[in-house]
């Protein structure tokens, strides 16, 4: 499977709850990377493994619902990818909305995700909801 075709699935899979999909595209040694100021602590993440990604998306997915999640552009590179993605959400408890674009960028090998690395405006985010 192409850079391109992995990481549009993944962005479906992840948009449209398909965890299974999702599941099949990231390898076991997955590492994942929230970038932010340290003052966004919940919200900057830096992980290894699957298990400790879903954890942390799990975090986050406690507090905020994710009703938007699309790609707006993907430049593609051999076996990296640097996507635009359109993210809207809205906080569980306060009903708080957060429209934003995210900056990911990827590493594929054998048809898996590698490596994500995300960047988004974290301070907006961790303003008290």
């Amino acid at each position: 499977m192409q850079t391109q075709d992995v990481i549009e699935q993944a962005v479906e899979a992840y948009a449209g709850g398909d965890a299974a999909a999702l599941d099949a595209l990231l390898t076991e040694d997955l590492r994942y990377r929230i970038n932010g100021q340290p003052d966004c602590g919940k919200y900057t993440r830096d992980v290894a493994g699957k298990a400790a990604f879903y954890d942390a998306v799990g975090e986050i997915l406690a507090w905020w619902e994710i009703t938007g999640y699309r790609i707006v552009d993907l430049i593609v590179s051999g076996e990296r990818a640097a996507a635009q993605v359109a993210h809207h959400a809205m906080h569980k408890e306060t009903g708080r909305q957060f429209d934003t674009k995210l900056a990911l960028f990827f590493a594929v090998k054998d048809g898996q995700i590698t490596e994500i690395a995300e960047y988004h405006d974290t301070a907006a985010l961790a303003r008290e909801p």
